[in-house]
């Protein structure tokens, strides 16, 4: 698969974010360690809270994408490197052209970096019906949650199409 400039330069700015947060967590003393060993609860509220925000992306839901999503996001994709404003109107646009749309996630890896901040991938399957034809699109992603006033957010994401998929 050949990368265009965008796309190496996409994967760049999240290999640095991720590198800039695991940096940070190494700073933290050693104590928040014994918080990181049993991390089932945090992990089923991240991926019921991935699920939501999938069920919003696919429903055009601007205003549960706003509670999802962090102020200062950071999404990248094969659109580009985009801000939160952006990444919920191009949720909405597309969710507006796409009929019965659904997503469904797997093979999910929750890795903690800190007390509050973990790196999670999965893959997806986005499936809708642009006319009379059903169509799949597959890809895999990567997402950087933080805890802020007690909700999770997500800061940064990224997703990146399987080779031969359709996604855009």
């Amino acid at each position: 698969m050949t990368l265009t400039i965008t796309q190496r330069s996409m994967s760049l700015v999240v290999a640095a974010l991720a590198l800039t947060t695991i940096g940070a967590a190494r700073q933290l003393p050693d104590r928040s360690a014994d918080r990181l060993h049993n991390r089932s609860d945090d992990d089923r509220a991240l991926i019921a809270l991935d699920k939501t925000w999938g069920e919003a992306n696919t429903a055009g839901d601007a205003t549960a994408l706003q509670e999802i999503l962090a102020d200062d996001l950071v999404a990248s994709g094969p659109a580009g490197i985009v801000d939160k404003a952006v990444a919920i109107d191009q949720s909405v646009g597309l969710a507006k052209g796409r009929k019965e749309m659904s997503l469904t996630s797997d093979n999910f890896v929750i890795r903690w970096i800190g007390p509050d901040t973990a790196v999670m991938t999965h893959r997806s399957v986005l499936t809708y019906r642009p006319g009379r034809k059903t169509r799949s699109e597959e890809h895999y992603s990567l997402h950087v949650f933080t805890k802020r006033d007690g909700r999770w957010k997500v800061v940064a994401t990224q997703f990146v199409p399987v080779e031969g998929s359709a996604c855009k």
